[in-house]
C-alpha cells in the first residue's frame, strides 16, 4: 500500500472501482508486454505476488510436481520469504508469468510508476485495472505494440 500499489481482494472490485482492460493474448505477446512494463516502471516500482506460502502442504506438493524442469530449478534456487509479495526482476516475472498463464498458481503483478495492477489469467485473458484513463490509456498503446488486443 505504501508504494501505491492498487490492492484489489476480489477481481469484481476493480471492475466496479477502477478504470480497467482486459488483455487477450499469446503467451509470447504477454512476455514483452509485461517486459516492457517492468521496464517502463523500473524494478525499483514493481512487485507481484504469490502465494506458495499460503498452501497447504498438499497443495505445495501438487504444484511442485507440475513444475516444468525448468521452473522447478529456478523454484528451488529463489530464496521465498514468509510473505506473498516480492519485488520484481527479468527473472521472477518470467517464473510468475510462466506459471500464471499455465494456470499452476496465480499471481497479480503491480506497478506503480504508472500505477496498474495485472490480475491472474483466465484463458489467457489479463484484467488489468488503472486508476484513472491517461495511464489506461498509456499501457492500451504498449498492449498494441506487443500484439495484444483487448476483449
Amino acid at each position: 500500500m505504501n508504494k501505491q500499489a492498487i490492492l484489489i481482494h476480489k477481481v469484481e472490485e476493480g471492475f466496479t472501482d477502477y478504470e480497467y482492460l482486459i488483455l487477450k493474448g499469446d503467451k509470447a505477446g504477454y512476455k514483452e508486454f509485461m517486459s516492457k512494463a517492468l521496464s517502463m516502471n523500473g524494478k525499483s516500482r514493481s512487485y507481484a505476488d504469490f502465494y506458495y506460502n499460503n498452501l497447504s502442504e498438499e497443495q505445495k506438493d501438487l504444484f511442485l510436481k507440475a513444475l516444468p524442469k525448468e521452473k522447478s530449478e529456478y523454484f528451488k534456487h529463489k530464496t521465498w520469504t514468509e510473505g506473498i509479495y516480492y519485488p520484481l526482476d527479468e527473472e521472477l516475472l518470467d517464473f510468475l508469468l510462466g506459471i500464471t498463464m499455465d494456470e499452476l498458481l496465480f499471481s497479480s503483478f503491480y506497478f506503480t510508476k504508472y500505477p496498474c495492477t495485472v490480475w491472474g489469467n483466465y484463458d489467457l485473458k489479463f484484467p488489468v485495472f488503472f486508476r484513472d484513463k491517461e495511464t489506461r490509456n498509456r499501457y492500451r498503446e504498449l498492449a498494441f505494440s506487443c500484439g495484444i488486443r483487448f476483449v
